[in-house]
C-alpha cells in the first residue's frame, strides 16, 4: 500500500491509518453543487409500529449478514422467538415516541431496439455512470426531497436521527482502523439508503425525465434514448446541469454512447465538457447484455457461463460417490447405463424441459403487462414509421407470444386471467386491482408444470416399458 505521496507504507500501523485516512476522504467530500434550502416541513397524523410488523421485519432478513457495532447477529433475535419481538417493539415504540435512536427496463430497452431495426431506423443510447451515487448524496438534498415528496416531518426528524454524529471504522488485513466521522452519503448497507436514494433521484430528474422507453431509470442505472444523437447531446446536457447542480456527478470515464447503427455510418460520439465519451457495440445493463444488432449472443454465453460455474460449485459434492444419495437430496441415483431418457427423468423429478419452462413463464409476464398504464403495454404499442426490409422479416418478440397463445389456446383476455390466477400471494392483489381498473403493474408468476410419471427407481431393471414404448 502506498501513502498520498506514493511512497510504500511498510508498517502495520502506517496501513491502518492510510485505510482510515481514505475512506474519511471518500465518505465526507461533496461534489459542487447549488446550496438550496432543506424545504418546508409536513406536518401531519403519525401511525405507530405495529408489533406485526416487528414480527415480520426479521424473517426477511439473511442469515449470515455482517453485524452493526453492537455486534448482535440477526440470528440471535430470531432464536429468541417470541422474547426477542417485544424486545424490539418496544425499542422501536421507544424510537417513535422520542425520536431519538441508540432495491422492466431491459424489455423495454429492447422492445424499442427491436421496434425500430425492423423499420430499419436508428437508435442512439447513452448509459449514464454517476461518479460515487450512495457516497455523494448531500444530507441537504436528501432532507428536501423528502419533504417536496410528502413525508411527515416526525418521520423525517427520526431519519436525521440516523445521520447525527454518525462514525465508522474498516476492517482490512492488518487491523482495525479508529473510528472516524462520516457527514456525507447515504448508510451503506441500510435497507432505508435505496429508498432515499430512489426519492432523491426523483425529485432531482422531475424537470429533465422523460416518459419509458426515452429515458429509463431504475436507481443510479440511467439510460437516455434518441432517434438522433443531436437529440441525445441536448438531453445529456440537461440531465448533467440538473445532477451536478445537485451534488451528483456524471462519469467522463465510465458513461458509455451506443447505437444500433451497425454500418457505423456515423463514426463521431457524444461530448461531455468537450471530452468524447467512449463509444461501445454492447452494454451489460441491470445482469443482461445489451448488443447494437440485436442479438442474444453475448447474454447466451454470459449465462451459460455463470451456469458452469455454479456448477464447479457443487460438482465437488454431487459427483462424489462417497457422499450418500439420500444427503444429496434431489438426485434419483441414475447413470447413463441405465439407458432412461432424459424426458422421463424430468418427469420423476417434476420439472419441465427448459422451452416448456420458458413458454410457461412468458405468458403469464405478458398478460400482466396488458394494462393500459404499464410501460411494457406502452412499448409493445408503439408504432414506428417506416417501412420493413424486403424478404422474411425477422421474428418478433410478440410473435413469439402470440405462438404460444396459440399452442395453450388463449386469447389475451385468457392470458392476464391466467396469470392472475397462478400469481404468488404477494400478487394476488393484481386481481382486485384488474377488476376495479386500478394499475396492475407487477412482476408475472412463474408457472411450473409437473409431468405425471412414474419413479425411476419403480422402473430399474426395466429397460424399455411397454407404456413408455406406447406413449
Amino acid at each position: 500500500m502506498k501513502d498520498e505521496n506514493g511512497n510504500i507504507i511498510r508498517t502495520e500501523q502506517g496501513n491502518i491509518k492510510r485505510w482510515e485516512e481514505y475512506f474519511s476522504k471518500l465518505l465526507n467530500e461533496e461534489n459542487e453543487r447549488l446550496i438550496r434550502g432543506d424545504g418546508d416541513a409536513n406536518q401531519g397524523a403519525v401511525l405507530q409500529i405495529s408489533r406485526i410488523e416487528v414480527q415480520q421485519a426479521p424473517k426477511k432478513m439473511k442469515n449470515g449478514k455482517a453485524t452493526g457495532p453492537d455486534g448482535i447477529p440477526i440470528e440471535a433475535w430470531k432464536a429468541m422467538g417470541e422474547e426477542g419481538i417485544d424486545m424490539l417493539w418496544m425499542l422501536m415504540r421507544k424510537v417513535m415516541d422520542e425520536e431519538n435512536i441508540p432495491t422492466d427496463g431491459i424489455f423495454c430497452l429492447r422492445q424499442t431496439m427491436e421496434k425500430y431495426r425492423e423499420k430499419q431506423k436508428v437508435l442512439h443510447m447513452l448509459f449514464i455512470d454517476l461518479e460515487k451515487a450512495y457516497d455523494r448524496v448531500p444530507g441537504q438534498e436528501v432532507w428536501r426531497c423528502m419533504r417536496k415528496r410528502g413525508l411527515t416531518e416526525k418521520y423525517l426528524r427520526m431519519i436525521q436521527e440516523t445521520y447525527k454524529t454518525v462514525t465508522t471504522k474498516v476492517r482490512c488485513t492488518v487491523g482495525m482502523t479508529d473510528g472516524f466521522e462520516v457527514k456525507v452519503g447515504l448508510h451503506q448497507g441500510s435497507a432505508l439508503s435505496p429508498i432515499l436514494f430512489n426519492v432523491v433521484m426523483d425529485v432531482m430528474t422531475e424537470e429533465v425525465r422523460e416518459e419509458p422507453p426515452w429515458c429509463i431509470l431504475y436507481a443510479d442505472y440511467i439510460v437516455l434514448v434518441a432517434e438522433t444523437k443531436q437529440e441525445l447531446q441536448r438531453k445529456m446536457e440537461g440531465w448533467r446541469t440538473a445532477m451536478e447542480s445537485r451534488g451528483q456527478k456524471i462519469s467522463r470515464k465510465k458513461t458509455e454512447y451506443f447505437t444500433t447503427d451497425t454500418e457505423r455510418k456515423q463514426q463521431s460520439t457524444i461530448k461531455i465538457d468537450g471530452l468524447n465519451l467512449k463509444r461501445v457495440d454492447h452494454f451489460k445493463y441491470l445482469g443482461a447484455m445489451v448488443e447494437e444488432d440485436g442479438n442474444m449472443g453475448r447474454e447466451i454465453k454470459h449465462r451459460i457461463r455463470r451456469g458452469w460455474n455454479n456448477w464447479r460449485k457443487v460438482s465437488g459434492v454431487i459427483c462424489d460417490k462417497r457422499v450418500p444419495v439420500k444427503l444429496k437430496g434431489w438426485m434419483v441415483g441414475v447413470t447413463k447405463m441405465d439407458c432412461i431418457r432424459n424426458n422421463y427423468i424430468r418427469g420423476s423429478l417434476k420439472i419441465i424441459e427448459i422451452s416448456k419452462n420458458v413458454q410457461e413463464s412468458r405468458l403469464p409476464w405478458y398478460g400482466l403487462r396488458r394494462n393500459e398504464d404499464h410501460v411494457g403495454r406502452q412499448t409493445m404499442e408503439m408504432e414506428i414509421e417506416g417501412n420493413r426490409p424486403r424478404g422474411r422479416p425477422e421474428t418478433r418478440w410478440k410473435d413469439v407470444v402470440q405462438k404460444d397463445m396459440r399452442e395453450k389456446h388463449l386469447d389475451e383476455a385468457e392470458a392476464l386471467d391466467r396469470a392472475l390466477e397462478m400469481a404468488t400471494p404477494g400478487e394476488k392483489v393484481l386481481k382486485a386491482a384488474h377488476r376495479s381498473g386500478n394499475s396492475c403493474n407487477a412482476v408475472g408468476a412463474k408457472l411450473h408444470w409437473s409431468i405425471p410419471l412414474l419413479w425411476i427407481h419403480q422402473l430399474r431393471g426395466e429397460r424399455q416399458p411397454a407404456a413408455w414404448a406406447a406413449s
